[in-house]
């Protein structure tokens, strides 16, 4: 087979690496693919990434964004047999993340509009009733539980096909990347 990862994290491509050992495996970072204009067929095309300025865009240029990603995936989508996007882990009831919100409005649309994107989720293993300390350590530690844990998963098993409602509060506030993520450590679970 011939696989297409879009994406720099490590995590992700090893593994993917593990999942598709002995096909020909090709590599572009999420930021190239998005202006690149190469046509190549793959059988399979993986997706991690955004642009990490959506967290400083004001709403409407956030959602505008959210509709520049879809027309991306759904031209990826025809230059393979199976496009599998990867989200972060959206069980919860509450959120003030902006990434949240960009993947919770994201694929609400995809999972209305376009079958042949699967989406995977990479959710924690840690549940909600963990308290903060606990997430911190695996957030920590994430590149090695990822790994291990999900390496044994067929992707099948990690696709989503629902998106639960969240709340969210204070997302037309923008504000930087890092300040997001400090942000997320007050996301509550379900």
């Amino acid at each position: 087979m011939n696989i297409l990862i879009i994406g720099s994290s490590n995590a992700i491509k090893k593994l993917f690496q593990d999942k598709f050992k002995g096909n020909n495996i090709n590599y572009i970072s999420f930021r190239e693919s998005w202006v690149s204009e190469k046509n190549n067929k793959y059988d399979i095309i993986v997706v991690s990434g955004f642009h990490y300025s959506i967290t400083s865009l004001a709403l409407d240029s956030l959602n505008e964004y959210v509709s520049k990603y879809i027309d991306y995936l759904n031209n990826l989508s025809e230059r393979c047999e199976k496009l599998y996007l990867v989200s972060t882990d959206l069980k919860i009831e509450f959120s003030i993340s902006r990434v949240v919100y960009f993947y919770y409005i994201l694929l609400k649309k995809i999972l209305l509009k376009n079958k042949k994107i699967k989406i995977l989720s990479f959710y924690s293993m840690l549940n909600a009733k963990n308290d903060k300390m606990k997430i911190f350590i695996f957030k920590f530690l994430k590149k090695k539980f990822t790994l291990n844990f999900f390496a044994d998963l067929k992707l099948d098993e990690l696709c989503i096909k629902e998106v639960e409602e969240i709340n969210f509060n204070f997302i037309g506030l923008p504000r930087s990347r890092g300040i997001d993520r400090i942000l997320r450590i007050f996301d509550k679970g379900t």
